[in-house]
């Protein structure tokens, strides 16, 4: 891929959508399919290249641009919400039960998962429910407003 870290191919799909404002229910009707399972895609981390090119036709977008697509990146620098939506894929970490452990509700997580910096009370939490490492996520970009 061209970017300096993995994404998740259903976080950078969604904002694709919403910078094209186009609905869930309107991407569903444009690519033949049902509501339900845009929604399964927007989850996957990784979704297959064969059905990314069906997704993306509907746009319509190359892969080559949906892997250099820039809008959550500014600087070069790293998106904190889809590190850790990565970081929980790739660690086998079930989006529902980390949202449980953090006392929030899912919909909050996937928020997170929309924020490029991540505040350090979100980080703290994060570490205190996952045990991961801070430094995973922290650059230069951390909010730092909530001192």
């Amino acid at each position: 891929m061209h970017d300096q870290y993995n994404f998740h191919h259903g976080v950078r799909l969604g904002r694709i959508l919403r910078q094209k404002k186009i609905s869930v229910i309107r991407f569903a009707a444009m690519t033949g399919i049902v509501r339900q399972w845009v929604y399964d895609n927007l989850e996957q981390s990784d979704i297959k290249k064969k059905r990314l090119v069906e997704l993306l036709a509907a746009f319509p977008m190359t892969l080559q641009e949906f892997y250099c697509w820039n809008s959550i990146q500014h600087d070069n620098s790293s998106h904190q919400g889809e590190m850790l939506l990565t970081y929980m894929a790739n660690n086998h970490l079930k989006v529902r039960k980390v949202a449980k452990q953090l006392g929030i509700k899912l919909s909050e997580l996937y928020k997170w998962g929309e924020l490029r910096v991540l505040s350090k009370e979100q980080l703290l939490a994060l570490q205190t429910s996952i045990q991961f490492a801070p430094e995973h996520f922290i650059s230069r970009e951390t909010n730092n407003s909530n001192n």
